[in-house]
């Protein structure tokens, strides 16, 4: 989440905490009129004082957040998973990381192994073990996902779903290229990070289209 090889304990009655990962931060950051310098915390806690249950829908690119509310430690992740969110309930609240070591690490968190979850994930049963770790004591937030957990129970509940977004089928083909390109320009957009910006390139069509995109927005923003 933060940087730093280590999971934190979030508890339950404490307001304000939030520990975050945000692919887009400085887009968000402007919406939100707050500082360009803040932290990926900082940016994630405003958007949740403003929009609470419905910053997911707000957010851009990868992410994953925890977040308490003074009843609640609320964990979720981004629609298709590019940032890992573990977790383990302890007494008085949760132990959240983005790695299992991490949150293992804890003294309260048991290592004891789920065979059970390991055999699914052997047999490549990737839906059916979307929740579960190697571990009895960890589990993961799915892909899409926001988990509210309190000292007494848990809920899931899924906030994106690949169906509920409209098909193209009633675009013509050029309009579909071009909302295409647009969509494009802008996922590579949202991934520019002031100079810390690299490209992989495998020799595909893809990542050379990307870093055409990337080079060109920069050249725009440095005049």
């Amino acid at each position: 989440m933060q940087p730093g090889r280590v999971a934190e304990r979030l508890p339950f009655g404490r307001p304000g905490a939030v520990i975050a990962r945000l692919g887009a931060r400085d887009k968000l950051a402007r919406e939100l009129q707050y500082p360009a310098d803040g932290t990926d915390a900082a940016v994630l806690r405003a958007a949740w004082d403003r929009w609470g249950v419905e910053t997911p829908n707000h957010l851009r690119g990868p992410f994953g957040f925890a977040v308490t509310d003074g009843w609640s430690v609320w964990l979720v992740r981004d629609p298709l998973g590019e940032v890992p969110l573990y977790f383990s309930r302890v007494p008085g609240g949760v132990v959240v990381g983005s790695d299992v070591a991490w949150v293992l690490a804890d003294p309260e968190v048991s290592d004891e192994v789920d065979m059970d979850a390991v055999a699914l994930r052997l047999a490549r049963c990737f839906r059916e073990c979307a929740r579960q770790t190697d571990y009895r004591a960890v589990s993961k937030v799915a892909p899409g996902t926001m988990v509210r957990i309190e000292a007494d129970g848990m809920r899931e509940f899924r906030y994106w779903r690949p169906e509920t977004i409209g098909t193209a089928s009633r675009l013509r083909f050029e309009d579909a290229v071009d909302r295409g390109e647009e969509l494009l320009r802008d996922a590579v957009h949202d991934r520019l990070d002031g100079d810390r910006t690299a490209a992989h390139l495998s020799g595909g069509l893809d990542s050379g289209v990307v870093a055409a995109l990337a080079a060109e927005q920069l050249r725009d923003c440095s005049g």
